[in-house]
């Protein structure tokens, strides 16, 4: 491994580590942007006993809803409009650094560039339709931007922690098992499996990263004195799936916003890095030296389409969290929701409105 041994001033690609801390904001908030789809997943089933009278289930899904109020199972209304607001914190590690020059190829700078553990805050807003296909299935899609901010933490060429901003837009689906049972303490009783799938995409990514997230959540039911309302607890956990890589490009007009008029004192303290490495320097410091050079001339220039490509392998700190939760419904038309993650390097807290109605 090479001792690069780098000082502040010295350093020749700063503006490029500043752009890839963003990045890695955007990546540690994508698992958040997720959980803000998960916790909707509890619809509540109530089973009744046979002494109780339940009307005809009026709606067309789910598939076997009158069957199942036959015998004694009190159905949510099939469909649901829910709005959920998300704040939480998220930690990551970034390994694997590699970046590129205006498309010639990466080059693997893991020994110039290396992050430590970082944070991610978001602050997310999203809208989800979802439908009981069975009594017992549900699934939806969703669809939420998000706005982010973080404190980054950079080791290697040197210390530097940094608090960039981002915005993401994510999209995706979910999927959910999920029943209940009257008799339990004289009180309710439900359990779910959900699986979510998101999107998280950015116009400096090249694909939408991807993420699952699969929970369970069990925990009684108390009804309360106004028909058709009750309060449920739960608890739970969830697993994170995270795809491993993730690659982008930033335009040579981002690592230089507005001006050009600085560019001669980054071309001489590239100059001076690339001088300190003496009558041999390595093989990879000629490649960054060259390609940022043309970079700067460029940009000097007005020369567009100049561009630094990247690629990062990024880790959760760890894929298991716990999960509280808690909901009132209303009646057979609304719900409020509120749901707390923590561990996994994760803490977040949710809250939601779900409007429930049949067709």
């Amino acid at each position: 491994m090479q001792n690069w041994n780098l000082p502040k001033a010295c350093v020749f690609c700063l503006d490029f580590i500043y752009i890839s801390m963003q990045r890695f904001l955007l990546i540690a908030c994508v698992l958040l942007f997720t959980l803000s789809s998960v916790a909707q997943n509890a619809t509540i089933r109530e089973h009744k006993s046979k002494k109780d009278s339940l009307p005809e289930y009026p709606y067309a899904l789910p598939l076997l809803g009158k069957r199942a109020t036959k015998r004694g199972f009190q159905l949510p209304k099939p469909h649901g409009l829910m709005v959920n607001f998300l704040v939480g914190r998220q930690k990551l590690t970034i390994e694997d650094m590699k970046v590129g020059f205006n498309n010639n190829g990466l080059i693997d700078v893991s020994d110039i560039i290396q992050f430590g553990e970082s944070v991610g805050t978001i602050y997310t807003l999203n809208a989800r339709f979802d439908t009981w296909i069975l009594p017992f299935l549900n699934v939806g899609a969703y669809y939420g931007q998000g706005q982010s901010n973080s404190e980054i933490k950079l080791v290697k060429p040197f210390e530097l922690t940094t608090s960039p901003t981002s915005d993401a837009t994510y999209y995706g689906f979910s999927t959910l098992l999920a029943g209940g049972y009257k008799g339990l303490f004289n009180k309710g009783f439900m359990a779910s499996w959900d699986l979510n799938a998101s999107w998280t995409t950015n116009e400096n990514l090249d694909k939408p990263v991807f993420v699952a997230i699969s929970g369970i959540r069990t925990g009684p039911i108390f009804p309360l004195k106004k028909k058709n309302s009750n309060i449920v607890v739960w608890v739970g956990g969830a697993y994170t799936y995270v795809a491993a890589e993730t690659k982008g490009s930033i335009g040579g007009a981002e690592i230089f916003p507005g001006a050009v008029e600085n560019i001669d004192q980054k071309q001489m303290e590239l100059d001076d890095w690339y001088n300190g490495r003496g009558d041999n320097p390595p093989d990879i410091a000629t490649r960054v030296f060259t390609n940022m050079t043309q970079i700067y001339t460029d940009q000097k220039d007005g020369v567009e389409g100049s561009s630094i490509q990247y690629s990062m392998t990024k880790k959760a700190l760890g894929p298991v969290n716990f999960v509280l939760g808690l909901q009132y419904q209303i009646n057979l038309d609304w719900q409020i929701r509120a749901e707390a993650q923590m561990l996994g390097g994760r803490s977040s807290g949710l809250l939601s409105l779900n409007w429930r109605f049949g067709l």
